[in-house]
């Protein structure tokens, strides 16, 4: 194919793409084969998609242990997977959520009230006003993003979420301690965005906080598929951190002017006006924080800890930015502008080690992408990490170079499809399949890396340390243990 006639921005809503994109115009071929027996898919399922986009392209077919799985990735392939026509996504955390909630039942006797799931998998989209509490899922996404994401929210609650951060980095500056930097970032935006989003934080509950991390660390896969059933230690997990979160909307309910910057405040505002039940209120804060900061943001802070470590020359680029335009004062969106190169080292940081690398549907009807045909009923993967890493977008893809993302180069800076920006899914935040807490995560990310990097003191212990990656969240060889510069 030849270069685009034109660029998708980020601010435009893309409109849904056609069932059939075959641009090339002749009888469509089948896919190449990427494996026959799928067995480095199911040894590093987000490595083998790098390779095989840069192998085979957009589109390509593998042979997990006899099962066929076609894999699409860049414009092209993303805009088929996330068309609804084309697509329907497995439910994945939807159906978890949907157990949760008998849990839930089982932990407070109250009768099952049918959770409406955030991406919408199970739950069709209807016309019409919102009554007695019951919405779609469109409805219910805008209205919990309304709660806790706006920007002007968002820059609320992380001014208190900063300060907790600048003390925790800065205790670590002055100690001579070897200590686990995966695991304190892992602290402090678990305790941090508690904090911030609730006013009571995890180490203000009786458990304590590392207490309340394992739970957390422990619970957030108990009804995976893939487990077979949860043990009872998921479930007591899952269950403790029900009770954290009960005792955290009781808290902030007995006295809200205590928490004026919590996120919670503005979301329940918009939830008690719709009379929404207790259960589907905690299913929400349990998204908030055991899913989204766990699952995911976590993930991307300590890759970015990483980067740091790995790249002296970076973080001093980094720093000297943060010094020359921002000084100490807590970043905000605006800036995101004023520092366009620690920006851009976030932005690497998501393209490298993309918080999600694949997401699963199947087909609903033939779908043609490149001139290259899926059949219907067959088991799709968008396959964020290869897109991430396709080099006819970023040059040297394997390589860590923030660069890439500012003038002249401008990689895949501002596309919907092939951006950094599609780990956190496509389309409108607010009504399609695009994360809901993107603006806090993305905010929080950057606080975090300016206040790194306005502290680092450190270097690693082991210099082979190498994150590991396959089909959830990278995690460091050594939990990047770190030790002041000798």
């Amino acid at each position: 194919m030849g270069k685009r006639s034109s660029v998708i921005r980020c601010s435009a809503t893309p409109s849904s793409p056609p069932a059939s994109l075959n641009l090339e115009g002749s009888q469509p071929k089948d896919p190449p084969v990427a494996s026959w027996l799928g067995l480095g898919f199911l040894i590093n399922g987000s490595d083998f998609t790098r390779k095989a986009v840069q192998k085979h392209g957009h589109i390509w077919k593998a042979n997990v242990l006899g099962a066929a799985i076609y894999g699409l990735a860049g414009d092209t392939g993303l805009r088929a997977f996330y068309d609804e026509n084309n697509v329907k996504r497995f439910p994945g955390m939807s159906t978890n959520l949907e157990q949760a909630a008998w849990v839930l039942k089982d932990d407070s006797g109250d009768a099952h009230y049918a959770i409406p799931p955030l991406d919408g998998v199970n739950w069709q989209p209807q016309e019409g006003p919102i009554t007695d509490g019951k919405m779609n899922w469109k409805q219910r996404k805008a209205q919990f993003m309304a709660g806790i994401d706006t920007r002007d929210a968002v820059e609320t609650y992380i001014s208190a979420l900063d300060a907790g951060i600048s003390d925790t980095i800065a205790k670590l500056a002055a100690s001579d301690s070897e200590f686990a930097l995966w695991d304190t970032i892992n602290s402090l935006v678990l305790g941090g965005l508690s904090k911030a989003f609730f006013g009571y934080g995890i180490a203000d509950y009786e458990l304590g906080e590392a207490a309340m991390i394992s739970n957390i660390q422990t619970g957030y896969t108990v009804f995976d598929d893939k487990l077979g059933g949860a043990s009872q230690k998921q479930k007591d997990a899952f269950k403790a951190n029900v009770r954290y979160l009960r005792e955290a909307l009781a808290q902030y309910r007995a006295r809200p002017h205590k928490y004026p910057w919590a996120g919670l405040g503005r979301y329940l505002a918009a939830a008690e006006k719709l009379k929404m039940p207790d259960e589907d209120i905690l299913m929400d804060m349990h998204q908030m924080i055991c899913v989204g900061a766990y699952g995911g943001v976590t993930s991307a802070a300590g890759c970015m800890a990483y980067s740091l470590a790995k790249n002296p020359e970076v973080r001093a680029m980094v720093k000297s930015e943060i010094g020359a335009n921002l000084g100490t004062e807590t970043p905000t969106f605006a800036s995101l502008k004023q520092l366009p190169y620690t920006f851009a080292v976030l932005k690497e940081c998501l393209r490298r080690w993309p918080i999600v690398h694949i997401v699963r549907g199947f087909s609903i009807q033939d779908i043609v992408v490149e001139g290259k045909k899926i059949p219907k009923d067959a088991t799709v993967i968008a396959a964020l990490h290869g897109t991430m890493h396709d080099p006819t977008v970023y040059k040297d893809p394997e390589k860590f170079d923030p660069l890439r993302f500012m003038p002249p180069r401008n990689e895949g800076a501002d596309e919907v499809w092939t951006g950094y920006q599609v780990v956190f899914g496509a389309g409108e935040s607010s009504s399609q399949h695009a994360c809901a807490g993107k603006n806090t995560a993305m905010l929080m990310l950057f606080v975090l890396l300016v206040r790194l990097a306005q502290n680092w003191q450190w270097e690693l212990v082991s210099p082979w340390e190498h994150l590991v990656t396959n089909h959830f969240s990278p995690d460091p060889s050594n939990r990047l243990r770190m030790r002041r510069c000798r």
